[in-house]
């Protein structure tokens, strides 16, 4: 069992010169935009090795990563770099797109 997790900042779609990110314009209870949803957690798949899944960013390439592995890599092919947990400064995080501290995750239910 986990939790589905939205992850949401204040700041708006970025976009490069040679490609436009996809990230939504969607807006959350708390009024900030919503960036990705993830699942989090244990499943009863994943219950005999009690690997949790986690979610990472790469403030590289601004990709969020949800994986099980012990040393994680960011998930996107161009990037591949390895990733750490979060910068944290007061209760916000760092956000790997804007690259501030604003970002949060917001609990919107549960998953098995």
């Amino acid at each position: 069992m986990g939790y589905l997790l939205q992850v949401v900042c204040s700041c708006t779609s970025l976009t490069d010169d040679k490609q436009i990110k996809d990230v939504p314009e969607i807006n959350s209870p708390s009024g900030k935009n919503i960036k990705r949803t993830f699942y989090h957690g244990i499943g009863m798949m994943d219950y005999n090795d009690q690997r949790s899944r986690e979610i990472y960013p790469c403030y590289n390439c601004g990709n969020l990563t949800v994986t099980r592995s012990k040393n994680p890599r960011c998930s996107n092919p161009k990037c591949r770099r390895k990733v750490c947990d979060f910068l944290k400064q007061d209760k916000f995080l760092k956000c790997p797109y804007c690259k501030k501290y604003n970002m949060e995750f917001e609990n919107i239910g549960l998953w098995d």
